[in-house]
């Protein structure tokens, strides 16, 4: 059994695989970090790295991040973690009450609203429009800023 257990935790980036294109790049590379972090993390506390992880193991793992790492951090690797036993069809620890209990204290630690971005005022809008060049490219953005501003769209709508 314990060959078995082996081998799957070195064939997690194997199965991995299965996600491309059903996720975005960027997502994916933050999965695959979240688990090696954890891989990491297990090698470093003396802890074999295999799956399905213990639950005292991810409890662990979810106090020492909470330490250092955002709230959204934490439950995007739990989150990977998970990921990766479903993959693999293997029973989830990240459903046990303990895991979860370690979940929301390793948030507590650290209680930090996400950064708001600045709010686009009339006087930098007037700044943003002044810097334009008169050419077809700075009216276009011109008026690209004037709709947005004016119609109070996010960027990525804007574009779209």
């Amino acid at each position: 059994m314990k060959q078995t257990l082996t081998n799957i935790s070195t064939n997690w980036r194997s199965a991995f695989q299965r996600l491309e294109g059903a996720y975005s790049p960027a997502t994916m590379r933050s999965y695959r970090g979240d688990v090696e972090a954890f891989e990491i993390w297990c090698h470093e506390n003396g802890i074999p790295t295999l799956f399905p992880a213990e639950v005292e193991t991810l409890c662990q793992f979810l106090e020492d991040q909470g330490q250092t790492k955002a709230p959204s951090t934490v439950k995007r690797r739990i989150g990977a973690i998970r990921l990766i036993h479903n993959l693999l069809d293997l029973p989830d620890p990240t459903v046990h009450p303990d895991v979860k209990l370690a979940l929301r204290r390793a948030c507590r630690l650290k209680p930090a609203r996400p950064k708001q971005a600045k709010a686009l005022t009339r006087d930098y809008l007037d700044q943003f429009l002044a810097a334009q060049p008169d050419t077809p490219w700075g009216l276009r953005n011109r008026a690209m800023l004037s709709l947005g501003y004016e119609l109070l769209t996010r960027r990525s709508e804007l574009i779209a």
